[in-house]
């Protein structure tokens, strides 16, 4: 009895910052093999629209974006360049419009530091949240913690804390990106050196009639400016979700069995991933 009561004491004790974090890591570390394991399945089929336009997506450099916001890529871009920085700030919507354009090809995608994220509303706009990775607190470390998203998954969307970001912190996390071909998305404007802002300039409503009715659906327009090849600004309008996302998909591959040398075991599926705490506040990570 004196066993169990210093067992159940000890389990309620804190666990150091450091040791969840680690944690997390090794989650990550897990998550980047079943990403690998997984990106042989996957065979991308090009749209005819993309080929007449000379536009085939490269799944080795390029990520997928849902049709109607291609208009907005730099010329020569057929998707959305892995290792690239581009800065989405002001909509939720156009986010995980985003994020689920990449995810239809297969892609794993990740959020750290986006506190008021709506799971729900995520999940209406048809963001796969069994391939998203949710860190909403990644604590005073989150350079630390965003470069290990950075090298486990495809897509990385981070809100840093208010303020500027530090040059320096910047530019590690974007040369980072580059090398690991992930795309790194700033739900800020004062993230320095993007290659792409994406930013909502115009929003109607419809649904509502004199007085009456229910909201039933928005369009936005959207303004691309950035630099380089980027450096012509572009503006589309569309519905959100965009129609593209609300079209029936075919059922993703099925995962084949694990060799015996796999990290998390031979037959265990890939994981479901749900809300991580880092340790600022004084727990475990949820699961």
């Amino acid at each position: 009895m004196v066993a169990d009561s210093a067992s159940a004491a000890a389990a309620a004790q804190p666990r150091p910052v450091g040791a969840t974090t680690a944690e997390l890591r090794e989650r990550i570390a897990r998550l980047a093999w079943t990403r690998a394991r997984t990106a042989t399945l996957r065979r991308p089929i090009g749209r005819a629209s993309d080929l007449a336009a000379g536009h085939e997506l490269d799944p080795a450099v390029e990520l997928p974006i849902v049709a109607e916001l291609r208009p907005l890529l730099p010329a020569g871009w057929g998707g959305l360049r892995r290792g690239a920085t581009v800065a989405v700030p002001g909509s939720t919507s156009l986010l995980f419009a985003l994020l689920a354009g990449v995810q239809r090809a297969g892609g794993w995608v990740a959020a750290a530091g986006v506190r008021e994220l709506g799971i729900v509303a995520a999940s209406e706009s048809r963001v796969d949240l069994s391939r998203f990775a949710l860190v909403p607190d990644p604590g005073p470390d989150w350079p630390t913690i965003i470069a290990a998203l950075i090298d486990g998954l495809d897509t990385v969307v981070v809100t840093p804390p208010p303020g500027p970001v530090p040059l320096r912190v910047a530019r590690s996390l974007t040369a980072r990106a580059r090398h690991q071909g992930s795309l790194l998305l700033s739900t800020t404007d004062q993230w320095p050196e993007t290659d792409l802002t994406l930013q909502v300039t115009g929003r109607t409503w419809s649904g509502i009639g004199r007085g009456h009715g229910r909201l039933r659906g928005q369009h936005v327009t959207v303004r691309a400016t950035g630099r380089r090849q980027a450096d012509r600004p572009r503006t589309v309008t569309t519905a959100m979700p965009p129609p593209s996302l609300l079209a029936p998909q075919p059922d993703p591959p099925l995962n084949r069995p694990a060799p015996a040398d796999a990290p998390f075991g031979a037959d265990r599926a890939a994981p479901s991933l749900r809300r991580v705490a880092t340790g600022t506040d004084g727990g475990a990570p949820r699961r």
